[in-house]
């Protein structure tokens, strides 16, 4: 009886540890990344580029693949450089200025008979692009995105933000710097590290 007894001791002191040490390295693992992981949401991004997927943050040679504009990517945790993402059955990295996570939050909502049913997605309240763009940069910024102008210096998202989808882009990497071609239809802007450092007119 006593062996019994010790034996069952043991047992539940080892699933307590065991409980205890999984439920320790997922709170680490949040609070590394500052994305909690919550039941009720699902957590996307879009693409707001053509953006490339690393397999390693801190070797920009280590390309998967490249994630077309548009995509919907499953966001899994977001630094503050970089979202670590899922797309197409491959987890890596890609640069957070590239893509706009979207939280679609599932409402639990009452009807009059008191029960409870699954809501449609929480819907986010529709703006001007005007302010869009005054929330995103501030006033100033904004208005010179809004007009369609370029200048050095900006960040490609803020180039799109103002001229649109290029109808090409070509990139080259050489070591950590990452250069790209944005062709337009007149136009051909030059990016290093998705950073607007020049441009040329072109024919028709």
């Amino acid at each position: 009886m006593k062996k019994y007894f010790l034996s069952g001791i043991f047992i539940f002191l080892l699933s307590a540890f065991y409980s205890n040490a999984i439920n320790t390295d997922t709170s680490q693992w949040q609070d590394e990344y500052n994305f909690p992981d919550q039941q009720d949401k699902i957590a996307t991004a879009i693409c707001n580029s053509a953006t490339r997927l690393f397999k390693d943050k801190n070797d920009l040679t280590s390309v998967i693949m490249v994630i077309p504009a548009s995509s919907t990517v499953e966001v899994i945790a977001a630094d503050s450089a970089f979202l670590i993402v899922n797309y197409e059955g491959n987890r890596g990295y890609i640069n957070s200025e590239h893509a706009e996570i979207k939280k679609e939050v599932k409402a639990v909502q009452s009807d009059a008979e008191g029960y409870l049913r699954t809501g449609r997605t929480v819907q986010r309240t529709k703006v001007s692009r005007m302010e869009y763009l005054e929330n995103k940069y501030g006033t100033s910024v904004a208005r010179r995105v809004y007009e369609g102008k370029i200048w050095k210096g900006m960040k490609a998202e803020m180039v799109k933000d103002s001229w649109g989808s290029p109808l090409k882009i070509t990139s080259r990497i050489n070591g950590n710097i990452i250069k790209e071609e944005w062709f337009y239809r007149n136009t051909t802007l030059y990016f290093e590290n998705y950073r607007l450092f020049g441009w040329k007119q072109t024919k028709d």
